[in-house]
């Protein structure tokens, strides 16, 4: 996960940065998410072919790595949102000329 700066500190182009690392990061666990349920989809159908059973087991391991992924984000999101929040709260917009 990538580690968000300061943005009481940070500047504009270190907020927009980590902005950009964090849609990053969000795009490769949503396809890792994808990716694990095609694998779990595709172990069914070859079992189907084999006759065999999948155990529970093996959706409990792709619920819970989904989970953990979902997690992950969840918690990057806050965070950027706390350097967001500071960010904005250091510098705040100029008024507006009348």
């Amino acid at each position: 996960m990538p580690a968000m700066p300061d943005g009481a500190t940070a500047s504009r182009d270190e907020v927009i940065a980590a902005a950009g690392a964090v849609k990053t990061y969000v795009a490769a666990a949503d396809e890792y998410q994808n990716c694990l349920n095609i694998e779990f989809n595709a172990m069914i159908e070859q079992s189907k072919k084999d006759k065999k059973v999948v155990g529970p087991e093996a959706n409990k391991e792709r619920e819970d790595r989904i989970a953990t992924s979902q997690a992950n984000k969840e918690k990057l999101g806050k965070a950027y949102g706390v350097t967001a929040a500071a960010y904005r709260q250091a510098h705040p917009p100029a008024p507006a000329a009348r």
